[in-house]
């Protein structure tokens, strides 16, 4: 589950929205990957391993869903056939973070209890990215935002905030709250924009 950084330097803008879904993707499989190993860890290994395995998934979910949620997003919206699988995708982030604050929550990490939650959380995962894969991503053609502009922008969130969780700022919480429903989204890469961010 240790993130290794990825390479992507687009020479076009069919390139970056490429590297775009990749880097998505990527994230994607070791958010499952996450989930998997968990699955399959027998009840010693749950309390020796789990907790830890948990703590990294977790950083992942949030700092993948900043990137989507900041910059990803606000980005497609304008550009998609169908507009309200974004606010769907909103509302299914909001599930998983209430799930996370929970895990978060559970300091006395009761194995029954921790694992029912993550269990749960790592259904709801699938989920939402057989529903991003399958369905938003096909209809994101190649006519859309500055691909190259949001690129620059998702490494540059990426790198600030694991920069910060490195620092040991785990938790991500909204520093601005948006409503998915009512049109207040963000239209602008611009990473000094308020944003999601670690504490």
């Amino acid at each position: 589950m240790t993130h290794q950084k990825q390479s992507y330097d687009p020479l076009n803008a069919a390139d970056a929205r490429l590297a775009i879904l990749r880097m998505l993707k990527d994230d994607h499989q070791r958010l499952k990957s996450g989930f998997h190993e968990f699955a399959y860890l027998n009840s010693v290994e749950r309390l020796e391993i789990g907790p830890p395995l948990i703590d990294v998934t977790c950083d992942l979910l949030e700092i993948y869903a900043a990137l989507e949620e900041d910059i990803f997003y606000p980005g497609i919206r304008d550009f998609l056939s169908e507009p309200a699988l974004v606010d769907e995708a909103l509302i299914e982030h909001m599930t998983l973070k209430l799930l996370i604050a929970e895990l978060r929550d559970l300091s006395s990490r009761k194995l029954g209890q921790c694992d029912a939650v993550f269990t749960v959380l790592g259904e709801y995962v699938v989920h939402h990215i057989h529903k991003e894969e399958s369905g938003l991503f096909v209809l994101l053609g190649f006519a859309g935002p500055d691909w190259i502009e949001m690129l620059d922008a998702m490494q540059e969130r990426r790198d600030e905030l694991e920069a910060l969780l490195e620092a040991g700022n785990r938790f991500i919480k909204q520093t601005e709250v948006r409503s998915p429903l009512n049109g207040d989204q963000p239209n602008s890469f611009n990473v000094d924009t308020p944003k999601t961010i670690l504490h």
